[in-house]
């Protein structure tokens, strides 16, 4: 049970730490226009519609990429339950990043 614990948690931060990874080279292939400030939420959303195809098909290959390293950290640490671990490692990411577009 402990290693099913501890690979979740690090199947977590692996997710995070790659999709991070991803965003930063996004950002830094893509960055937004000098005169938008990404803090105020009418510019953000003109940052956003401003973004080009490419940097939304990073972002999505940021996520894929961080998804299968983050499976592939739990099945490597998990003794047992590692599919569940996995799977609700997916969720958790899943609410997380719903309620990053939210809030």
């Amino acid at each position: 049970m402990k290693r099913t614990i501890l690979a979740f948690a690090g199947g977590l931060a692996t997710i995070m730490i790659v999709i991070a990874i991803f965003d930063a080279i996004n950002y830094s292939l893509f960055p937004p226009p000098d005169h938008l400030d990404p803090t105020n939420k009418e510019d953000l959303a003109e940052i956003i519609r401003l973004a080009p195809t490419a940097a939304w098909i990073l972002l999505l290959i940021g996520h894929v990429v961080g998804s299968i390293a983050g499976g592939f950290v739990i099945g490597r640490v998990a003794s047992d339950n590692a599919r569940r671990a996995a799977i609700i490692c997916g969720v958790v990411m899943m609410v997380l990043a719903t309620l990053n577009n939210v809030f």
